[in-house]
């Protein structure tokens, strides 16, 4: 039995006349025995045996006449014809059978066409092209298939097209998804500025950084005929500068656009788009302990030695007992260091390994310290609090703690003291007690 079923699956049958044909027989060894009249082909498609060795074969017919699809242009200019192959209904899967497709169009631009419908050749895979006539003001043009004589509609029907002023008024703005920040001896970011309106002629619209901390690929932006976007780059200095402190937030705007058609004005949307510079990692130590024997190590307190200026780094825990925050603690009061000043530790919680240094206003993962008495915490936030005002958004956990999901992470805990007497190399033992706990949910 095995050796004609594995047979059966790769061989074409000559069954009848008919599209489908079920044929039954009875097998013997090495052998197929098929009864009925031959002059068709067709493939298999589908077998069944019977426990008595008799089996059904299921034979259809290979030929189908296809599936249609709508292609169309996003926007045509208004008073205008649409170009062969700009708007068109394809043909897939099949050819067999003469075809008929039926289309309509509607919209505010009121176009028009001379036909209502295309028709395909029996064996025709080739496209054919519905030639529009666009209206003389803006709009839309909406074209829809109907259903066809044979076969089925496939692909998104309808169409809109947009129908525009390639010489009406432009506008120019940033793009939303330009980056928001950059780090010093990183890659070059792309900075995307958009177009609207018409796009039948050139512009130039001029860029400007300040300050001026990094370079910009162009002084301008140049929009091409037809274009709706151009880009310019910005690379980060290779070193951090001397001035200004980072990270600092860095501003690109627009200037005056020039070009374009005789009486066509050009106005400014979102001109201006700022994101922050940050300075790069300072290559700390690889955390020399889990997150989970930190906290063993931290549960009832523990005073962390460390020499001037050398930054620590621990991978942040994840809260406990199916808590969403987690909260770190300084006691000033167990704390051990040698009499002398300067002295203050920093604590930042961020996404890179050894990364401390002052962030913009409000980034409250971050805090400098210098404090012999009392105590200090800093809570982080796994997740947000569904009906609790105070914690249900991002921005409201970032007023009180640090917002750091595990999704976005993984997270780490920077330290770094500023003690020049503190330093284990010359005998004088120093640093912080700190201690892990849970938050409050």
């Amino acid at each position: 039995m095995q050796a004609f079923t594995t047979l059966l699956r790769r061989t074409a049958v000559a069954l009848g006349a008919i599209a489908a044909t079920t044929v039954i027989g009875q097998a013997t060894a090495q052998s197929i025995t098929l009864s009925g009249a031959t002059g068709n082909t067709c493939t298999y498609s589908a077998m069944t045996v019977n426990p008595s060795g008799n089996f059904t074969v299921t034979c259809t017919s290979s030929s189908s006449p296809g599936v249609f699809s709508l292609t169309a242009p996003t926007s045509l200019a208004i008073s205008s014809t649409s170009t062969s192959g700009q708007v068109r209904i394809n043909r897939s899967g099949g050819s067999t059978g003469a075809a008929e497709v039926g289309f309509t169009l509607s919209g505010t631009n009121n176009c028009t066409s001379a036909d209502s419908s295309v028709s395909f050749a029996d064996g025709d895979l080739a496209f054919k092209t519905i030639t529009i006539n666009t209206g003389g003001s803006p709009g839309t043009c909406i074209v829809r298939m109907e259903s066809p004589s044979v076969g089925s509609l496939t692909g998104t029907n309808p169409r809109t097209i947009q129908v525009v002023d390639p010489n009406a008024d432009v506008t120019f703005e940033f793009s939303d998804s330009n980056p928001l920040s950059a780090s010093v001896g990183g890659g070059a970011v792309p900075i995307t500025v958009l177009r609207g309106g018409g796009t039948a002629n050139s512009w130039t619209v001029p860029i400007s950084l300040a300050p001026s901390v990094g370079t910009l690929s162009a002084a301008s932006l140049t929009f091409g005929a037809g274009s709706s976007s151009a880009q310019v780059s910005y690379t980060p200095p290779a070193t951090t500068p001397s001035s200004p402190a980072l990270p600092v937030n860095l501003t690109l705007t627009l200037g005056t656009p020039t070009g374009g058609a005789s009486g066509q004005n050009a106005t400014l949307g979102d001109a201006t788009h700022t994101f922050t510079l940050n300075g790069p990692a300072v290559g700390c130590p690889v955390p020399e302990t889990s997150a989970s024997t930190i906290e063993a190590a931290f549960a009832s307190g523990t005073t962390l030695l460390l020499p001037s200026g050398v930054v620590k780094t621990f991978v942040l825990p994840s809260p406990k007992f199916g808590k969403t925050s987690g909260e770190f603690w300084m006691s000033a009061g167990t704390s051990t260091f040698p009499v002398g000043t300067p002295y203050f530790f920093e604590v930042h919680i961020n996404k890179c390994k050894g990364l401390v240094q002052k962030p913009a206003t409000a980034d409250l993962c971050y805090g400098t310290y210098s404090t012999k008495t009392g105590t200090w915490s800093r809570k982080w936030y796994t997740a947000l609090i569904p009906g609790n005002t105070s914690y249900d958004t991002i921005a409201d956990i970032k007023l009180r703690g640090c917002w750091a999901p595990p999704s976005e992470g993984p997270w780490y805990v920077n330290i770094r003291y500023t003690y020049p007497s503190c330093d284990p190399k010359i005998g004088a033992m120093c640093g912080w007690n700190y201690q892990w706990k849970n938050g409050t949910y």
